[in-house]
């Protein structure tokens, strides 16, 4: 690993931590003694934990099946956001305006968990499959006529 006195690290420091990035870390060293050490951050360990880590999504989602199945003020509006972000274009897209009416932490972290991933994650990733199927025969009526 690459050693760096002080003043190399603040003159150079965009250069090193891109290298950071591309092939591993680097020491900062004071007076010629390692002082710290810079390295890339696990890229698992950013995904799973954190506010919009995997731990706090399931958490989230598993509070908002609960309150999407249950009888108070919340419950349509909260099944309005979890069916649009399962199936939007067969289950309904959420109205935006549905957000005054909740309490949208748990949204909030769904949202920044899915802001962090290229791609598209859905609840059936966390194994939510099953209840969100029951959601849908409890808040939407697909008759076909």
């Amino acid at each position: 690993m690459q050693t760096v006195n002080i003043h190399e690290a603040k003159t150079h420091l965009s250069r090193l931590i891109d290298q950071v990035a591309n092939s591993g870390g680097f020491i900062i060293a004071k007076a010629g003694k390692p002082v710290a050490k810079v390295v890339p951050v696990n890229a698992q360990e950013a995904v799973t934990d954190g506010p919009f880590g995997e731990r706090a999504v399931q958490n989230a989602l598993r509070y908002l099946i609960d309150v999407a199945g249950s009888d108070n003020g919340q419950a349509r509006r909260v099944a309005n956001f979890l069916l649009a972000w399962w199936n939007g274009d067969d289950c309904g897209h959420f109205p935006i305006a549905d957000l005054f009416g909740v309490d949208v932490t748990h949204m909030t972290t769904i949202i920044g968990f899915l802001g962090q991933h290229e791609g598209a994650i859905y609840p059936d990733a966390f194994a939510r499959k099953a209840e969100m199927i029951e959601l849908v025969h409890c808040r939407r009526d697909f008759n076909n006529d």
